[in-house]
């Protein structure tokens, strides 16, 4: 899944190349899934779940919670591939 106007809240985006590890939802009622953010140019970023999500759609919100509910930054879904 990749974004774009990531918006970083408890967490610093990491230098281009870099990622951290956190848990996603692309949807308001999707479990929040174990993934990797890989910073890309400007604001966006790519997520690589661990295992496959149901449905993620371009203009849909992602965001990425740490382990312990907290938010570290979300972003507006334009694209996803399999």
């Amino acid at each position: 899944v990749s974004a774009d106007a990531w918006n970083a809240v408890s967490a610093e985006l990491p230098a281009p190349g870099e990622s951290f590890r956190g848990r996603a939802k692309v949807r308001r009622n999707h479990e929040a899934a174990p993934a990797t953010v890989f910073r890309a140019e400007g604001s966006r970023v790519r997520v690589v779940f661990d295992e496959p999500v149901r449905a993620p759609a371009p203009g849909q919100a992602l965001v990425v919670y740490d382990d312990r509910e907290y938010v570290l930054g979300g972003g507006w879904i334009t694209g996803a591939r399999p």
